[in-house]
């Protein structure tokens, strides 16, 4: 009996120090409201909310494990949420995480999609997620086990951590190929679907849209086909839309620690080696001048503007969709005081004046103007960046790099001229 008293204290020892030393960590990582809790509470409330309830739950089991002689390391009450559930667990209502980042639901959006549609497809109602591996797990390991117990202690137990963990390891490695095999089938029905459903806008957008120059680019090159082109496209698209809903749903006050979680974004993700690296030599090419006072780690400031920035250029992006196709969003944005110090920049600026002037005169396409407007968007925002990193790009002429600065002047020189002559840029 001693040794087994002995073998108990060990294993409480041991779960006590995960809580101690794992509990903070975890319950704090990349959530917002935890954060919250953390700056906003004293230290003693901080233990009271957090470390009393922990360690007050180790030491109930501790008396649950002695009280069983080790059996609650195997087995615990039945607390199953049959009302959740359809089918054994084949379909599980959906839980909506209130704490979660807006940001990463959209993620989580279109890893549940299939799930999503299944489960919607067999219950008949929306709300369900097809779960298999639940299903399975509840047939085959927890069903028989209440049924067990109930007929042995009179009362009905389902697996504990110690029980269950292996057998979901198991069923984990039987399944998984099984899953994403079906998983990657519906993904790409839908991602065919929808590229068929929508080819001609996805030629337009890739013809007009200076966001999608490098698909532009690879089909003219005949490195892209147009099937891949399509689902490139696709892709982007799905990007910016996310993009956008997130700056909808996130009307916070603008948070360094808040942008850095932007950068595992397709959007953001150029910036990650500048971000954590800060500007090295090997980063630029010999068409840049980068003094050597601009080496190194960039300042907070430095970082919050580079983000202000991109920012700035994906929704001026948008603007100049909006504009050229002289949409109703176009409309709303005109009687917005919001919007007022974005837009009339744009508008009063000489060169779109100029493009506008090509266009109602037949000089240029819609097409055109809309990429041309664009690209000097993108280059009024490259210049900014680069004065923000103190570095500077030298001017190539007959495609060799001089000792002349570039400069936004000679890249409007280079549009108007390669909407003189479109053979020669």
């Amino acid at each position: 009996m001693g040794k087994y008293q002995t073998l108990i204290k060990y294993i409480l020892f041991f779960i006590i120090s995960l809580v101690i030393f794992n509990f903070p960590i975890s319950a704090f990582s990349s959530n917002p409201v935890c954060d919250s809790l953390f700056l906003n509470h004293t230290k003693n409330n901080f233990q009271s909310r957090l470390i009393t309830p922990a360690l007050n739950h180790v030491k109930n089991y501790g008396h649950e494990i002695i009280q069983t002689r080790g059996l609650r390391l195997f087995l615990k009450n039945n607390k199953s949420e049959q009302d959740a559930t359809k089918w054994y667990g084949l379909l599980t209502k959906q839980k909506i995480d209130i704490n979660q980042s807006r940001f990463i639901s959209y993620f989580t959006d279109i890893v549940e999609y299939v799930p999503r549609k299944l489960g919607q497809t067999l219950s008949r109602e929306n709300g369900y997620l097809f779960t298999p591996f639940d299903g399975l797990y509840n047939l085959t390991f927890r069903m028989p086990i209440e049924y067990f117990t109930s007929k042995f202690f009179n009362r009905k137990l389902e697996p504990a951590f110690f029980l269950k963990i292996p057998v979901i390891l198991a069923l984990s490695f039987s399944m998984s190929h099984q899953l994403d095999v079906v998983y990657q089938n519906q993904l790409e029905n839908h991602l065919k679907a929808e590229i068929s459903d929508h080819s001609k806008e996805y030629d337009k957008i890739i013809q007009s849209d200076y966001r999608y120059r490098k698909i532009k680019n690879a089909i003219q090159s005949g490195q892209m086909t147009r099937d891949q082109a399509y689902r490139e496209a696709y892709l982007i698209s799905l990007a910016y839309s996310q993009y956008f809903k997130y700056r909808d749903s996130n009307q916070n006050e603008f948070k360094l620690e808040s942008e850095l979680k932007l950068l595992d974004h397709y959007l953001f993700e150029h910036l990650k080696p500048i971000m954590f690296n800060g500007i090295q030599k090997s980063m630029f090419s010999d068409d840049y001048f980068v003094p050597t006072e601009s080496i190194g780690l960039l300042t907070d400031d430095q970082k919050i503007l580079i983000f202000k920035n991109a920012h700035q250029r994906y929704l001026k992006y948008q603007i100049i969709v909006e504009l050229v196709n002289q949409s109703e969003l176009w409309k709303q944005m005109l009687t917005s005081e919001k919007m007022q110090q974005l837009i009339q920049p744009i508008l009063q600026d000489p060169f779109t004046v100029e493009l506008m002037n090509l266009y109602k005169n037949g000089k240029i396409s819609r097409d055109q103007l809309q990429t041309y407007l664009q690209e000097d968007m993108y280059w009024q925002n490259r210049f900014l960046d680069y004065d923000i990193l103190g570095i500077k790009k030298y001017k190539k002429i007959n495609g060799i790099s001089s000792n002349h600065f570039l400069t936004l002047a000679d890249i409007r020189e280079e549009i108007l001229l390669e909407i003189v002559n479109p053979f020669k840029k």
